[in-house]
């Protein structure tokens, strides 16, 4: 069976996106996210690229042979990393002081230049040197990264796909996968004693290796449900009730305020995993919307806009200070910043060509 490219999923791209923006010129905005939701909009562009991934090799040929996924996952990094190391470049060019020369701080000067060594190869995540340069790159290493460990995990989740009770099996390797991610977390927390508050160990590929196979396996449920679905019709009406309730709970998660740090992240990646997996059908009204033109391609300048954004915020910010300003200066601050990064990347997209992370 032929699968329909799941356009209706790349706007959910740039919501999550819009989530990181906000979050990062959080000094303008009308609202607050709190690093956790920030986290939490992390975590949902980890499970939708994991989905998306099985989703989109499980059309490939070679998608049981390791040297094709692979020589696949390398030439999508290769596509990536013209615009990921621009973007560095830049960031050094400002973020390094000169005094650090003129005061003979030839030490401070290493270490800036071994971060960028590690930045340029995309090792900064397995350090936790997230905070260097262009700080949003470390997720392109990350995932590209993930991309690559995950194989094995592909491989094996194809061949399952024809064995008894497949959705089972893949719902017990989707949970297997955050309680991979849960255990490494509070493992780092508990055993040595390192402060997950402080210290990113959350953003370490080997971390975030269990949602990323969580979201494959979410892909791989979506497969074995529309082939099953093909066989019977389902209204549109029934798609479209879930499709709205579960954004309601997915904005209202990120909007009202939670004090419950235990339940929250939980209670958020379960509404994301049912949001990821209805959605992925595309039957419904809301999903039919999202698969507008306009909406479809600022899903696809998301890796763009990604790697951009940052860059465009700071560049206002050393001209016109960090602090907030009155209400219409700050809606002019969000809109001039938003409107440059969807112009830049857009233009980068056009000449490039597609770019985006799966």
């Amino acid at each position: 069976m032929k699968y329909e490219r799941a356009n209706q999923l790349q706007f959910w791209r740039f919501l999550a996106f819009l989530i990181i923006f906000q979050c990062h010129a959080s000094q303008w905005a009308p609202f607050q996210i709190d690093n956790i939701r920030a986290l939490l909009g992390v975590f949902f562009f980890v499970l939708l690229s994991g989905a998306m991934s099985s989703y989109a090799l499980h059309q490939k040929a070679f998608r049981n042979d390791s040297k094709g996924i692979l020589d696949h996952k390398i030439k999508s990094v290769i596509r990536a990393y013209p615009l990921y190391i621009i973007t560095n470049c830049f960031t050094m060019a400002y973020l390094i002081p000169i005094d650090l020369v003129t005061s003979h701080s030839f030490k401070d000067l290493a270490k800036e230049f071994i971060n960028f060594i590690l930045t340029a190869t995309m090792l900064q995540p397995w350090f936790l040197k997230t905070e260097s340069f262009n700080a949003t790159s470390w997720y392109v290493a990350s995932v590209s990264w993930i991309g690559i460990l995950s194989i094995p995990v592909h491989i094996f989740s194809e061949k399952k796909l024809g064995s008894k009770r497949p959705v089972i099996l893949m719902s017990i390797l989707a949970l297997a996968g955050v309680l991979y991610t849960a255990i490494m977390t509070f493992g780092a927390s508990y055993i040595l004693k390192i402060d997950i508050t402080t210290v990113p160990i959350l953003y370490h590929p080997l971390v975030l290796l269990g949602l990323f196979i969580s979201g494959m396996s979410l892909g791989f449920i979506a497969i074995i449900l529309i082939d099953r679905a093909s066989e019977r019709k389902t209204k549109s009406s029934v798609f479209t009730m879930l499709e709205i309730i579960l954004t309601v709970l997915w904005l209202s998660l990120l909007f009202y305020p939670s004090t419950n740090i235990g339940i929250f992240p939980v209670l958020s990646i379960v509404v994301d995993y049912f949001l990821i997996l209805v959605f992925i059908f595309g039957r419904g009204k809301l999903s039919d919307l999202f698969r507008l033109s306009p909406l479809v391609h600022l899903g696809n300048i998301t890796f763009e806009t990604y790697l951009v954004h940052q860059i465009i915020i700071f560049a206002f910010c050393f001209r016109n200070g960090w602090s907030s300003f009155s209400r219409l200066g700050n809606l002019f601050a969000l809109s001039l910043c938003m409107f440059v990064t969807l112009v830049i990347s857009d233009f980068l997209h056009s000449m490039v060509g597609r770019r985006t992370m799966k």
